[in-house]
């Protein structure tokens, strides 16, 4: 299954032919945003009992446009918002030397994993690799609970689940991936985020 919920794609359909087809790169978060029907963010609420007791060092989750609940975790968990997302993707776009636009943009699982795909428009080599190729930096935001936020260069474009997961196994292997964990000082790592796009690019030229 491709558990793909909704998404923006750059000239070239998904095979499962869901989604926002474009028919030039958006040039901002916002735009693949909007394009992607990800207008909706994170948002948490208290968890109570059935009795209405009031559970307490826990949260909930929850999609602010249907209520939706995406996970529980504790109460220190710090969330990473769909809007801070894409604010951290534009500061590395802002202050990175490559030229990256945006390819593609989805929600998969719910909502509980946003994924971008980033174009990189000059070609690279890879390393003992005759061939060039068109790398992307993938960027993925998951509200399950179960991973911080992943950044990473990638030959995959990711339009659904099981490309999501190529592109994670790949940048895991590779050893050219940079995560963000939901924390109370993340924020923080914004600028090490940027470093690490740059010094991971620059492995993969020769």
């Amino acid at each position: 299954m491709d558990y793909f919920e909704s998404g923006m794609f750059v000239r070239k359909p998904a095979w499962h032919l869901k989604g926002n087809v474009l028919q030039d790169w958006p040039g901002s978060f916002d735009a693949a945003r909007q394009a992607a029907g990800l207008t909706w963010d994170i948002t948490t609420d208290e968890i109570f009992t059935r009795d209405m007791e009031h559970v307490a060092g826990w949260q909930c989750l929850k999609r602010t446009d249907t209520d939706a609940v995406l996970t529980i975790q504790p109460s220190t968990y710090a969330v990473i918002s769909n809007t801070e997302f894409g604010n951290i993707i534009e500061y590395i776009l802002e202050n990175c030397s490559k030229n990256l636009k945006y390819e593609t943009l989805i929600s998969i699982h719910g909502g509980k994993q946003i994924i971008a795909t980033m174009y990189l428009d000059e070609p690279i080599t890879l390393p003992n690799d005759p061939s060039v190729t068109l790398p992307y930096l993938v960027c993925i935001s998951r509200h399950d609970g179960q991973g911080g936020l992943k950044i990473g260069p990638s030959g995959v474009r990711v339009v659904c689940a099981n490309t999501q997961q190529m592109a994670e196994r790949e940048m895991d292997r590779n050893g050219f991936v940079f995560t963000i964990r939901h924390t109370a000082n993340w924020a923080e790592r914004t600028n090490k985020a940027k470093l690490a796009v740059e010094s991971a690019f620059a492995r993969f030229a020769v």
